[in-house]
């Protein structure tokens, strides 16, 4: 999961992306999660659907 979101990371300062609203289900919410930890700066705000990983409170 955390070799996606570094992926991601880098692909957003290729495309010289400044700020994201982000949105991840199942997987893609634990990838956007480790995103939104690593770079808060960018994340405008985040949805997770589902996110594989975590339980519910």
């Amino acid at each position: 999961m955390q070799a996606q979101a570094e992926r991601l990371k880098e692909w957003f300062a290729t495309l010289g992306v400044k700020r994201v609203h982000l949105i991840g289900n199942s997987m893609g919410g634990t990838i956007a999660a480790h995103l939104a930890a690593a770079i808060p700066h960018l994340i405008v705000s985040l949805a997770l659907i589902d996110a594989a990983g975590f339980e519910r409170a």
